[in-house]
């Protein structure tokens, strides 16, 4: 991939100025822009992108379609592209800490069990929600407002 020039140095330079080793880690700790969602944010091809998936991309190429890319050290900061899998979704978040607890977790708190036709992950948050347990929250709902009009 060609690097492009702007006015502030090519994407090579701008996120070498951007970073910081960590000696006992080997983290490259991200010290630019950070999202509200915790990782390193930098402008490049013209719109503002997380900082470990452009360096991704400039060491190995695009993402495979269908995967994301997951810190090994569990450092949202870190852009060392030795540090980056790319992974499923569902293998990310089993690997996460907030979702350590709820993983192993094989059915809804109703007892639906979650499978691939029984659960969708929200976008924002990568959640599992039970698609049986939503439709019966929508048929609830209709006829609550049903009744109230």
């Amino acid at each position: 991939m060609a690097a492009t020039i702007d006015c502030r140095g090519t994407i090579e330079e701008r996120i070498a100025s951007r970073h910081r080793v960590e000696p006992v880690t080997d983290c490259w700790t991200w010290t630019g822009a950070v999202s509200n969602r915790s990782y390193g944010s930098i402008f490049y091809q013209g719109r503002m992108q997380k900082a470990h998936r452009v360096m991704w991309e400039l060491n190995f190429g695009p993402v495979p379609k269908g995967l994301e890319l997951d810190h090994l050290c569990r450092n949202r900061l870190c852009i060392n592209p030795n540090h980056l899998e790319p992974v499923t979704r569902a293998e990310n978040l089993a690997r996460g800490i907030q979702s350590n607890q709820n993983i192993g977790k094989s059915h809804c708190i109703r007892g639906h069990e979650f499978n691939a036709e029984n659960t969708r992950y929200k976008p924002g948050n990568g959640h599992r929600v039970c698609k049986e347990c939503m439709r019966m929250h929508v048929r609830n709902w209709r006829t609550r407002n049903a009744i109230a009009s």
